[in-house]
């Protein structure tokens, strides 16, 4: 077993964390397998630098939030990720933890969603 030291604990932050199968459908610059939307992309826009794919559950529920503006719902998944890096910064020991977002909802208010961040190649997060 490795004993952990605090210089090992802050190595820890640079270290990629265990891989899951890449995306392989492409469609517009999104790919999809199965379940994952590719937005690694939309991701770097946001400062974020690895793999990142949401469920299409998710992805399909933010592009609801804006129906005739693809512009606002790529605003909508950009503050879902950056979100979901912080709360990655926050819990950078865990490779799978739970956190909730507000979006815009379809009758025209606000809601919360909670979400789930699994961490991986790429990291995903989906909807719980």
């Amino acid at each position: 077993m490795m004993q952990m030291t605090l210089e090992s604990l802050f190595s820890l932050q640079a270290i990629r964390p265990p891989i899951i199968p890449t995306a392989t459908q492409e469609t517009r610059s999104i790919h999809i397998q199965s379940d994952l939307v590719d937005v690694s992309e939309t991701a770097q826009d946001a400062g974020i630098p690895y793999k990142i794919a949401v469920s299409s559950k998710l992805y399909e529920r933010l592009q609801r939030c804006y129906p005739n503006d693809p512009y606002e719902n790529e605003v909508v998944l950009w503050d879902v990720l950056w979100l979901g890096e912080f709360e990655r910064t926050l819990n950078m020991l865990a490779s799978v933890f739970t956190f909730t977002a507000i979006i815009p909802s379809t009758n025209g208010g606000n809601e919360c969603i909670r979400l789930r961040y699994v961490a991986g190649d790429p990291a995903v997060i989906e909807m719980t």
